[in-house]
């Protein structure tokens, strides 16, 4: 049921903080990476390990996500949302707090994977919440606001990571800390009757479940969601910066800066992505991003220069910036009521297969080919995208045509 639906209740204002809510939810789950990112060099010469196994740190921490989103999405469902989402807050922020202080790296990587426990709740549990709350085109809204908060934190936390790691790289988790106010902020400002449970019938619908599934627009979704987090993970940040590396971009500054415009197109271009549906259609929105995923790897094949580079990743964050919120609009439109956290958890692990096969498949390419080849093959997936977009993505009351 959505916020209309609870009698005797301000229930616009009710809405509204539970979308707020959603949104902390996402803020806090990418916080759990980017913030991490900076420290890394210095942290792997401090602790004396390789690249490799301070890379481990991030891995350890989204490895849960992969794993746990399914029952993740059960307990929300049989145990109810607000309760599940603030025991993952307090987890997160505890083990945030206890990395700060651990003496190994085996402890380090260890709490780092508990707290990844926790992590692997936050974006599930956002996007549901979203799902209840918001309805019609209020979902392509809502979506649109999340993944920009993605693209705001995107930049934010890494640039305040910078700066903690002045003083001591370990200070970049006192980052994590937040989940313990947010912990708190949900339980006085989320209000549990908004989301329905299947307490009373004890356990998931499972025909319902697997019914939503199975729908053409919901598979579809999953579809463009595995291709454009490959395109993310396996073109863009893992063989970007090697390909600006080989053009003579040497400085770590400008470098740095690439992954950050990417990241601030994408923030400003999802809150319009809303206006964009209405305008042009569903379906065309999707050609649309795939176009741009398209011209953006086929600048990176073509430049010899920043501003190039720096075009590209503008195209590349504009395309995602559209394109993800749509596909979890469609899914929020689809999620069946009494199972809204196992529905989700497919989506988040659709999410997660695209962020773990993109470097390995694109990686492959490059091993067996070259470093073009890499992004022969993400723009091959751009047009995949577009393809699968035009003959199958939602329902026809959704497409317009081009005006």
């Amino acid at each position: 049921m959505t916020a209309s639906a609870i009698g005797g209740l301000e229930q616009p204002s009710i809405q509204r903080n539970a979308l707020i809510c959603a949104y902390l939810l996402t803020a806090i789950a990418v916080m759990g990476a980017a913030s991490v990112v900076p420290a890394l060099p210095i942290m792997g010469n401090d602790l004396g390990i390789s690249p490799t196994q301070a890379a481990w740190v991030i891995g350890f921490f989204i490895a849960p996500a992969v794993v746990l989103t399914p029952l993740i999405g059960f307990i929300a469902d049989k145990f109810g949302l607000k309760p599940t989402v603030i025991c993952s807050l307090l987890i997160y922020g505890i083990c945030a707090g206890a990395c700060i202080f651990a003496s190994s790296f085996t402890m380090l990587i260890s709490l780092r994977l508990l707290q990844g426990v926790g992590a692997a709740a936050l974006e599930l549990l956002a996007l549901v919440i979203i799902a209840s709350v918001a309805t019609g085109s209020e979902i392509r809204t809502a979506m649109g606001r999340n993944a920009a908060v993605i693209g705001i934190s995107l930049c934010l936390y890494p640039f305040i990571s910078g700066i903690l790691i002045e003083w001591h790289w370990r200070l970049v988790f006192l980052l994590g800390l937040a989940a313990l106010p947010a912990a708190a902020f949900l339980h006085t400002q989320l209000d549990q009757r908004l989301f329905s449970t299947i307490e009373k019938s004890g356990g998931p619908d499972l025909r319902e479940l697997f019914d939503a599934i199975r729908k053409p627009a919901v598979r579809t979704q999953h579809v463009l969601i595995i291709g454009l987090f490959i395109l993310l993970f396996g073109c863009f940040f893992s063989f970007v910066p090697e390909a600006a590396i080989r053009s003579g971009i040497t400085s770590g500054s400008l470098l740095g800066t690439i992954p950050l415009i990417m990241a601030a197109a994408i923030a400003i271009t999802a809150p319009f992505m809303n206006r964009v549906a209405e305008r042009i259609g569903e379906r065309n929105l999707c050609v649309v991003a795939a176009i741009l995923y398209a011209a953006s790897m086929m600048l990176v094949l073509q430049a010899n220069g920043y501003m190039l580079f720096g075009l590209s990743a503008l195209l590349f964050g504009a395309a995602h910036g559209l394109l993800f919120p749509l596909t979890q609009s469609v899914l929020g439109r689809n999620t069946p009521t009494g199972n809204r956290g196992l529905f989700m958890s497919a989506n988040a692990m659709a999410i997660a297969f695209g962020q773990t096969a993109g470097p390995f498949l694109i990686g492959l390419v490059v091993t067996l080919w070259s470093l073009d080849a890499g992004f022969f093959a993400g723009i091959a997936i751009a047009v995949a995208i577009a393809v699968i977009s035009s003959f199958r993505h939602t329902s026809k009351r959704h497409t317009k045509l081009l005006r």
